[in-house]
C-alpha cells in the first residue's frame, strides 16, 4: 500500500466517529448511544478501505468516499432500532444515495474534516499520476 492511501486511511478512519456524532447532534439524537453502532462501522470501514487501497489502482473499482457513504448504514439501522424517524431528504440526495434513510453519509470527504479531505485530494493526485503512467 502507499504512502498516500494509508494517509486516507488513517485520516478517514479518525474522522468518521467525530463527523457522526456531529451529524447526530445537529438532528437531536443526543439520546441514543450510538457508540456500539460507531465502533462497528468504523471496524468495518477499516477493513473495506484497506481492502479496497491495498489493491492496484487500476482495479479500484470504488472510491474511499463510496465506502464512507456506506459506512453510516450501520448507524442508521441503530438509530432505527432505536424508533428514531428519518428526516426529510431532498428527492436528488434520496436518489443518489438510496439506502442513506437517516441523512448520515458525507457528500464530500471536506464533510469529514479538513485532515481527511486533504488525504484524499493526495490519494486521488497519486491515483490519477499512477493511471496516467500506465497510459
Amino acid at each position: 500500500m502507499n504512502e498516500a492511501s494509508a494517509r486516507l486511511i488513517d485520516a478517514f478512519l479518525a474522522a468518521f466517529p467525530e463527523y457522526v456524532r456531529g451529524v447526530a447532534g445537529t438532528r437531536g439524537w443526543t439520546e441514543t448511544d450510538l457508540g456500539e453502532a460507531i465502533n462497528s462501522a468504523v471496524t468495518w470501514l477499516r477493513t473495506e478501505l484497506n481492502a479496497l487501497l491495498s489493491q492496484p489502482f487500476g482495479d479500484q473499482r470504488r472510491s474511499p468516499l463510496e465506502l464512507t457513504q456506506e459506512a453510516t448504514a450501520i448507524v442508521g439501522e441503530a438509530l432505527a432500532a432505536a424508533g428514531l424517524e428519518p428526516p426529510q431528504r431532498d428527492e436528488a440526495v434520496a436518489q443518489a444515495l438510496p439506502g442513506d434513510v437517516y441523512g448520515l453519509a458525507p457528500a464530500s470527504s471536506a464533510e469529514l474534516g479538513e485532515e481527511a479531505w486533504e488525504a484524499h485530494i493526495a490519494w486521488g493526485v497519486a491515483k490519477a499520476q499512477a493511471m496516467k503512467a500506465q497510459a
